[in-house]
């Protein structure tokens, strides 16, 4: 079964890893999402050098990445709220 994307759960939140398309480029990219106190953090990870190495990195991409990137995401949005 050929997968569009993985859900992991990270400290009471979940993080998304979605394959996308952007038609503009027609180039495959990675979107991991996450949403912290009702705000949505994305970041796009694009520039592969073919299939492989897209899938490559879809397959790799496993619950350390995912709770990494939470950690970032909720530590940026952390020092927004305390900035104001």
């Amino acid at each position: 079964m050929s997968k569009f994307a993985k859900l992991f759960d990270v400290e009471a939140h979940q993080v998304l890893l979605k394959k996308d398309f952007d038609s503009e480029s027609e180039e495959d990219f990675l979107k991991v999402e996450t949403s912290i106190d009702g705000l949505q953090a994305a970041i796009k990870l694009e520039g592969f050098k073919n299939e492989s190495h897209f899938e490559k990195a879809f397959e790799e991409y496993d619950q350390e990445k995912a709770e990494k990137f939470f950690k970032t995401m909720k530590n940026l949005l952390t020092q927004t709220d305390e900035e104001e």
